[in-house]
C-alpha cells in the first residue's frame, strides 16, 4: 500500500524486482503521469488500485504485462480517453472501476478479450456516445453488473442475469447508435 502520498507519477520499471506483487494499492496520492513500463515484470498482480488520483491518460501498452489482473480500479481520475485495445492482454479481468471519470466516448470493442468480466463501473462520466455497441454487449457473455449512473446518453444501473437481449436495448437508445 503507497497511499496517501505526494506521489505525483510512476516511472518505467519502479517496481522491477517485486514479481510476487498480487496487490498494489496506489490509491489517493497526486498521480499524473505512468510511464508506459510502470508495471512491467509484475506478472502475478491479482489487483490494482489507482483510484483518487489525478490521472488524465493511460498509456495504451500500460497494462500489458499485467495477464493476471482480475481487478482495476481507475475510478476518481480525470481520464478523459480509454484506447480499445488497452485492456487486450487483461484476459483475467473480472471488474473494472472507471467511475467518475471525465469519459464522453467509450468503444464497444474495448473489452473484445475480456470474457470473464462480471461488474464494469462507468457512473459518474460524462459519455454521450458508445460506439460498436453491439459488440460491447455480445462479447460479454458473463457480465452481471454495469453501472452508467449519471451519464447522458446512458443512466441505469443494469443487472443482468445472463446476457444482454431486446429489452436492455432502451437503456442505451440516446447513445447515438442502433442496437440490433
Amino acid at each position: 500500500h503507497i497511499t496517501s502520498t505526494k506521489l505525483t507519477g510512476l516511472e518505467d520499471y519502479v517496481f522491477h524486482g517485486t514479481k510476487v506483487v498480487k496487490a498494489l494499492n496506489l490509491r489517493e496520492n497526486k498521480i499524473k503521469e505512468i510511464s508506459e513500463d510502470a508495471f512491467r515484470g509484475l506478472m502475478s498482480l491479482k489487483y490494482l488500485t489507482l483510484s483518487f488520483n489525478e490521472i488524465r491518460s493511460l498509456h495504451l501498452n500500460l497494462f500489458k504485462d499485467l495477464t493476471f489482473l482480475e481487478q482495476l480500479s481507475l475510478g476518481n481520475n480525470k481520464i478523459q480517453h480509454i484506447d480499445e485495445q488497452l485492456f487486450i492482454k487483461n484476459r483475467n479481468l473480472e471488474t473494472i472501476f472507471l467511475d467518475n471519470n471525465h469519459l464522453k466516448v467509450i468503444s464497444g470493442n474495448m473489452f473484445e478479450r475480456n470474457e470473464r468480466l462480471r461488474e464494469i463501473y462507468f457512473d459518474n462520466n460524462h459519455i454521450n456516445h458508445i460506439s460498436s455497441i453491439h459488440k460491447f454487449l455480445v462479447n460479454l457473455k458473463d457480465l452481471e453488473i454495469a453501472v452508467f449512473k449519471n451519464n447522458t446518453c446512458v443512466d441505469a444501473i443494469i443487472l443482468i442475469m445472463h446476457k444482454f437481449y431486446p429489452p436492455y436495448q432502451i437503456f442505451f437508445q440516446r447513445c447515438g447508435v442502433v442496437l440490433r
